[in-house]
Order: structure tokens, then sequence, then C-alpha cells
């Protein structure tokens, strides 16, 4: 492989081949994402989703809300910018961490910018945290995800010393970064950004994961960085 390009188009390709991409059975994560997101009054709202992938999330927004959200998706991957165009206004290809924003967005403001499991995989994710708040709309917010290190099934294999599997999916260099709640929540404090929302797919041990969806959800907000497998926060600026 020659560069982070090329690491990604082979990523997609292998998720083609093993049809591991995302249709009926869509991640707790992105579900959470699209709760997180409103039109506004009487106007429609824009999304920006950096990391866009096959597109599963311009999907939904598109199926809950359709023109009320204006979608706009950038990715690495051309193969996965070729599955994702059907699902937004707008897609573009872009290094996050080296390309110059495409032209056509430069200058424009989004109420919603999204990374969902992106900010993981870049070199300095603080520098992109840092150019999302020039793009966002007054009011605006950056919603983002993380698969989390500290969940408890986590914990288990690195105390019996194996590094947890479910932190890769395609290969060990997928991630630069392997982040906690508290360790993401200092990333985001650092560039001027706090977390006003929180929500995630959860899961709690043995037999108590059969509890009703309801205690399950309270078990999961009152310990989030034990129970939650990824995390999902909406952040603003701070005031």
């Amino acid at each position: 492989m020659k560069d982070t390009k090329d690491f990604y188009e082979s990523y997609w390709k292998d998720r083609q081949s093993r049809d591991y991409l995302y249709s009926d059975a869509v991640p707790a994560r992105l579900r959470a994402v699209v709760n997180f997101i409103s039109p506004g009054d009487n106007q429609q709202a824009t999304v920006l989703d950096v990391g866009c992938g096959e597109g599963t999330l311009g999907r939904l927004l598109k199926e809950k809300f359709g023109s009320q959200i204006y979608r706009v998706g950038l990715d690495l991957s051309e193969t996965a910018l070729a599955l994702a165009a059907p699902h937004y206004d707008e897609t573009y290809q872009m290094n996050i961490e080296l390309d110059s924003w495409p032209q056509a967005i430069q200058d424009r403001q989004f109420d919603y910018i999204v990374c969902v499991e992106v900010l993981e995989h870049l070199f300095m994710p603080e520098k992109l945290l840092e150019s999302f708040k020039h793009r966002l709309a007054p009011g605006g917010f950056i919603i983002a995800s993380f698969p989390n290190f500290a969940y408890y099934k986590n914990r288990y294999d690195v105390l019996r010393g194996h590094f947890p599997r479910s932190q890769h999916i395609f290969h060990d260099a997928e991630h630069i970064h392997y982040f906690t709640l508290h360790s993401f929540s200092r990333l985001l404090n650092s560039v001027g950004l706090e977390i006003v929302g929180l929500d995630g797919s959860y899961y709690l041990p043995w037999l108590a994961n059969r509890l009703p969806e309801e205690w399950k959800r309270r078990a999961f907000h009152a310990f989030p960085n034990l129970f939650g497998n990824q995390v999902v926060v909406k952040a603003r600026i701070v005031s």
C-alpha cells in the first residue's frame, strides 16, 4: 500500500467483498446520531458528514427528514463515495489531514458537523476539530463517536493479557488513538468544545443484559465509560 488513501480504498473494497456494508442492521451509534439531529423551525438544517463511508447516515437522515436536511458527505475513499453519493446532496473526496477543503464548501457553515468513528484514525484529531469550529454555524453542534477502549469487555481482555480485537475491523493499523470517555472529553475541551449530549451502543454483562431496555439505558448513562461500547457525543463551542 502506498499511502493512507490506498489503505482505505483497500478497506472499503474488503468490506464490499465480505458484504460488510450496513443495510437493515444499522449500528446503534448511527441511530444515536440521527436522534441528535433535528431540522430548525421553518428552515432546512445542514449536515456535514465527515468520513461518510458508504452513506448509511445520509440514508437514515433522508428517510427520516427528507428535504428538511441538506446532506454533504466527505470521505477519503472513492469506493466509499460511489456507494454514498445517492444518499447525499453533495459528496467530495478529501484527505482531511492533508488536503485543502473543497472549494465548493470552503467558506460554508453547517448546523451539524458529524464525524462517526473518525478521530481515532487521525494523527492530530485536534486540528480537525479546530477546523470544524470555523465551519460551524452559530448555535451549531459537532457530533462525534469513538470506540470506547474502557468498555468492560475490553478491560477484561486487557486483564487477561490480550489486546481487544473488537478495536479493529480490517487491520491493526486502523486506529492511531485509543479513546476512553475521559480522554475524549479532554480532547474536546482542549479545543474549546463541551459535551452537551451522550448516547451510543451499550451492553451490560451476563444476565444484566436481559434487563428491560430502559434499565439498561439508565445503567449506561450512570456508567457510560464502563458499559458504552461505541460512545456518541454531541458537543458545542464553549460560550
